[in-house]
């Protein structure tokens, strides 16, 4: 796809109104040392879809900090442009991968559908964050 950057982090391009991700401590003990927690019931964070931001190393509710991402590859997928395709299979409830663009505000997104609208274009990939951000991915992601 012509313009297309690829990005391995979001990048923020407007607004000053941060989005707070940071979770709650959680508070899991593992039962024994060496045990990984946070991968069941009875982590509040893992309960609610939530990864853990303040954990211990035997933390295993932090999938996207330590980008463990399914085996993905990007190929041309004429005449539509580029898409992506797992190497290996994915198992149900599995992480695929982290939704990556550029973190926008509402005053920018209204520009951008805007143009969109103007330039008859029909692909846009936004989305909603807490509060009034955004991932546009469109062009970088």
């Amino acid at each position: 796809m012509n313009g297309f950057e690829f990005i391995s982090e979001s990048i923020r391009v407007s607004g000053d109104d941060r989005v707070d991700f940071d979770s709650q401590t959680c508070g899991c003990k593992p039962k024994k040392e060496g045990d990984v927690t946070c991968l069941d019931n009875r982590c509040m964070n893992y309960v609610t879809q939530i990864e853990c931001g303040r954990c211990g190393p035997t933390c295993g509710n932090k999938r996207l900090t330590n980008k463990q991402y399914a085996d993905l590859e990007i190929r041309d997928t004429p005449p539509k442009g580029q898409g992506i395709f797992a190497k290996q299979p994915i198992s149900k409830g599995s992480l695929v991968g982290e939704y990556l663009g550029e973190i926008i505000n509402a005053k920018e997104l209204e520009r951008r559908v805007a143009d969109v609208n103007e330039s008859g274009s029909q692909h846009m990939y936004v989305m909603a964050l807490q509060g009034k951000s955004y991932v546009d991915s469109r062009f970088k992601g």
